[in-house]
């Protein structure tokens, strides 16, 4: 399962190819992925009393924050990127696909 987390039933994923357009790397272009912290539900609060940052991504997932990985896998599902660019490009740190 290439140290993925469960992966997306019915989702088809995609590998690029290559071709001379992309140098044979099977990518064109670029596209980004975000991590964004929303400040909410108390969690200001927390980062003034020095919660550390697991603690607050812990905290921050159990209120619906979507890890990198999370959401490169994402747009894998959408057929953005490959599985392979989502393994080389994300950790696997903290990452928790239901």
């Amino acid at each position: 399962e290439m140290g993925l987390p469960s992966l997306k039933k019915g989702a088809e994923y995609y590998r690029g190819k290559g071709c001379p357009a992309c140098h044979q790397s099977g990518y064109k272009g670029r596209t980004a992925v975000y991590e964004v912290l929303p400040v909410q539900n108390g969690l200001s609060e927390l980062i003034a009393k020095g919660m550390t940052s697991s603690e607050l991504r812990t905290r921050a997932q159990a209120n619906g924050m979507l890890s990198l990985r999370e959401v490169a896998l994402r747009k894998a599902e959408r057929g953005e990127t490959s599985l392979d660019e989502v393994m080389r490009e994300t950790s696997t740190e903290n990452c928790a696909i239901p």
